[in-house]
């Protein structure tokens, strides 16, 4: 529910599903900050930018675990790097314990 808990407004909020996704585009700027965190803090992948903004890909990261397309404006395989989806999702996995410890 960390993901919901960032963007209430634009995810599903429903505790009995188990998958998360969009009910709605962002639309504001604060809306985009939202959807953001909620891709950073989503612990399974299941959130992904999927357009060409540059200005959202950097705010990203420009990391391929978040974004479909890199600042180059090319399609991003992760599955194709050395290290691949699984090494991306312990990443966030790692940054969310050490987080949530210290807070």
């Amino acid at each position: 529910m960390l993901p919901e808990g960032e963007a209430p407004t634009l995810l599903n909020d429903d505790e009995d599903e188990y998958e998360t996704f969009f009910v709605r585009q962002p639309q504001t700027p604060e809306e985009i900050e939202q959807a953001c965190c909620a891709i950073e803090v989503c612990c399974t992948e299941a959130l992904r930018y999927g357009g060409k903004d540059r200005e959202i890909i950097k705010r990203l990261g420009n990391n391929p675990a978040y974004c479909d397309y890199n600042l180059e404006g090319r399609l991003n395989s992760i599955r194709a790097t050395l290290y691949g989806k699984w090494y991306h999702r312990w990443v966030k996995y790692i940054a969310f314990k050490v987080v949530n410890t210290i807070t």
